[in-house]
């Protein structure tokens, strides 16, 4: 099951059969109808972006978040995300393509947003 290309496809006619055509129309929908679709290895950045772009609602986000620290209070900490770990979480074929796409257009976000140069810094 490609669970992330079925969610961002919706309920549109191409997106009964998980092939070429939903990820073509997952693709669509994510660069059209979402705002912003953060990532969670850049959190930092996708906090900034939501500071940019919904400042109402995010208003000193990543301020709030650095006077907090880390609050992960599982006993059991996790590993970190390697890149081949994170290969194995993904479904093989229309999901990897389209976590590549969601982050090429998130940086191309970052870039447009908060400059070039941002660093993800707090």
């Amino acid at each position: 099951m490609s669970m992330m290309t079925e969610f961002f496809c919706g309920h549109h006619p191409d997106c009964q059969t998980m092939d070429s055509r939903a990820l073509a129309r997952a693709k669509l929908n994510l660069k059209d109808e979402f705002l912003l679709v953060g990532l969670t290895e850049e959190f930092t950045a996708s906090l900034a972006l939501f500071e940019e772009l919904l400042p109402d609602y995010f208003f000193h986000a990543r301020k709030h978040m650095a006077a907090r620290g880390a609050q992960n209070i599982n006993e059991i900490k996790p590993e970190p995300l390697t890149e081949d770990n994170r290969r194995r979480l993904l479904t093989l074929g229309t999901d990897e393509a389209l976590y590549t796409y969601a982050r090429e257009l998130f940086h191309a976000r970052v870039a447009v947003c908060l400059g070039a140069g941002y660093d993800g810094s707090l």
